[in-house]
């Protein structure tokens, strides 16, 4: 739980792009396996540039085809929910 608590940690600086947080988890676990349970504890969220949530369906296909390098750019947010797990 230490690198998911890392990542959250980060994203509360500042969202970061897919691409960008999957090579910096890539390091410790494998990263889509990380993210998808984050995003289903409702930790962390996907975003567009406008930081407006993607819908479900979306990310959903995102985590099944596994697609890193997305346009337009898709980022990668902390929710409330993530912030205050990881007592921030």
């Amino acid at each position: 739980m230490i690198v998911e608590t890392e990542i959250v940690e980060q994203l509360a600086e500042e969202n970061w792009r897919l691409d960008c947080i999957l090579d910096f988890v890539e390091e410790f676990k494998e990263p889509w396996t990380v993210l998808e349970a984050l995003y289903k504890n409702n930790y962390i969220k996907f975003v567009d540039n406008n930081s407006k949530a993607l819908p479900s369906w979306k990310v959903e296909k995102i985590f099944r085809e596994k697609i890193k390098n997305i346009v337009p750019v898709v980022f990668v947010a902390a929710t409330e929910e993530g912030l205050n797990h990881a007592h921030i």
